[in-house]
């Protein structure tokens, strides 16, 4: 995996949606991030990342991440470029007879990424294209998206409307064999889509890097839109910034160390509404993390939508990881021993967490 065109770094932190530090032979500098999407599980402190040089405020631009020792592509914006080299080669398998592209065409109010069309016909067999690119993936099964998307939403519904429209998902991993919309992260996506699936066509690439980083091919990938429901389990994950002692109901003063937390629980009947319950401050105090809402700070909600009752599989992993339970903390209703559990250091940057998470989430088949 060796490229003069880049520059091997490691990355440090990410200062915001597009802005990130990496160390460069033991020297810090700034890097633009083309990518809006969260990539908590690409963007850890240490992980190899490949950038290029930029001429914008910032002096480079990340363009690879270094993950399980593969390269992903992570330039979204870039990657309507790539795929349009790779529509004007013909080799996209699902490109057919069309062998007239168009970039950015318009539809009423809606701008997509492609059309294309037959030289003679005009507009008459016009395919409407929008790409989505995905950098999300476990083991073998890409998802997308890995933010909650509500231009995504819209672009479903603009192309169903378009008479000839195609929704492509263009994975940055390789080896992968199926794709399944990321309804965990954003459930509104996954239901229009399979709201307006027989109106529109759905594909799923998956692509093949060369030595040299670059994109030898794609392979087409099946895609999975399974029945599911919007309950299941979440982590809340929380931030404390000084020792406190905080009152949690019938279990007394608690002592809290600096550092970071996580709860489990389960929402069966709406597990996003429960989890919107627990980003507001409670004035009545019902479940035992309601006492500490004020006195933490709430860094991430991670829902899993499952049918199956992993609650307390959950709190168990936890402390394979090294969670240290509260004792008695959000377990009243079982025989855990708690579902709150501290670490001094953010398991959002811990490799094993996310793949905890992804297995959980991905590992549908």
């Amino acid at each position: 995996m060796v490229n003069d065109n880049y520059i091997e770094a490691k990355f440090i932190i990410r200062l915001n949606r597009f802005v990130g530090i990496v160390d460069i032979d033991g020297n810090h500098c700034s890097v633009y991030i083309p990518n809006t999407g969260r990539l908590s599980e690409l963007l850890h402190p240490g992980r190899r990342v490949m950038l290029i040089p930029s001429s914008g405020k910032h002096p480079y631009r990340l363009q690879y991440v270094i993950y399980k020792d593969k390269p992903i592509f992570i330039d979204s914006i870039t990657s309507n470029r790539i795929f349009y080299d790779l529509l004007t080669e013909k080799r996209v398998p699902m490109q057919g007879d069309y062998d007239s592209i168009t970039r950015e065409p318009c539809f009423r109010d809606h701008r997509f990424d492609f059309s294309l069309s037959e030289n003679l016909s005009g507009d008459r067999d016009k395919l409407f294209i929008e790409l989505k690119s995905v950098t999300l993936a476990w083991d073998n099964t890409a998802s997308f998206p890995d933010a909650p998307t509500i231009r995504g939403v819209e672009h479903i519904r603009a192309l169903s409307h378009s008479g000839k429209g195609m929704l492509v998902f263009l994975i940055f991993h390789s080896n992968i064999d199926y794709f399944i919309p990321n309804y965990h992260t954003d459930f509104e996506f996954y239901k229009t889509l399979v709201d307006h699936k027989e109106n529109i066509q759905i594909s799923a690439f998956s692509v093949e890097y060369g030595v040299n980083l670059d994109i030898n091919g794609l392979k087409e990938v099946e895609i999975i839109l399974p029945h599911v429901k919007p309950s299941g389990s979440y982590l809340l994950i929380y931030s404390n910034s000084s020792c406190r002692i905080a009152d949690v109901g019938h279990l007394g003063g608690i002592s809290f160390p600096e550092g970071f937390y996580i709860y489990v629980g389960s929402g069966k009947k709406n597990l996003f509404k429960r989890i919107e319950y627990h980003r507001r401050n409670s004035v009545k105090k019902h479940w035992h993390v309601d006492y500490i809402k004020n006195h933490f700070k709430l860094i991430m909600d991670i829902p899993i939508v499952t049918h199956r009752d992993i609650e307390c599989i959950l709190a168990e992993r936890i402390i394979e990881l090294g969670g240290k339970g509260i004792k008695g903390f959000g377990s009243s209703d079982c025989r855990c021993n708690s579902h709150f559990f501290f670490f001094a250091s953010n398991p959002l940057y811990s490799e094993d967490f996310w793949d905890m998470i992804l297995e959980e989430r991905l590992s549908i088949l």
